[in-house]
């Protein structure tokens, strides 16, 4: 039984992950014009396959799977000694991580029931980490 609703969940989910991996990978190669950039959206786009099946197997998305690729990016950008880039992508991922914690709150509040999960709020913050804005 347990197996029979994981298959279906999986056959149901594994479409539109491949599609939001495919996608993920085409923006940020078209964003990345150097070698140790490309190098450290290589390890992005490896994480975010193993989070896409812990997530559909357990529904959680583990710290560790979340925070490998930070770091790389991170590391990368105080290797290439771009200071700009560095503190674009960390404002920007401090950004967008209080403003989906109060998105989440204001959605809990006001609906009664569950907002963003810490999950989402880990994926878009690795989006704003490794895309910055412009």
């Amino acid at each position: 039984m347990i197996f029979s609703q994981f298959q279906r969940r999986a056959c149901f989910l594994t479409l539109p992950q491949v599609f939001l991996f495919e996608l993920t990978a085409a923006i940020t190669a078209l964003r990345m014009n150097s070698l140790p950039d490309i190098l450290s959206a290589g390890v992005l786009e490896l994480c975010l396959l193993f989070l896409s099946v812990s997530d559909l197997e357990t529904y959680v998305i583990p710290n560790f799977l979340a925070l490998f690729p930070a770091f790389c990016r991170i590391l990368v950008l105080c290797l290439c000694a771009d200071t700009g880039a560095l503190f674009k992508s960390i404002s920007s991922a401090a950004a967008v991580v209080t403003l989906m914690i109060f998105i989440s709150m204001a959605g809990r509040r006001i609906c009664g029931g569950k907002g963003f999960g810490g999950g989402d709020i880990k994926l878009f913050a690795l989006a704003a980490l490794y895309l910055g804005f412009e």
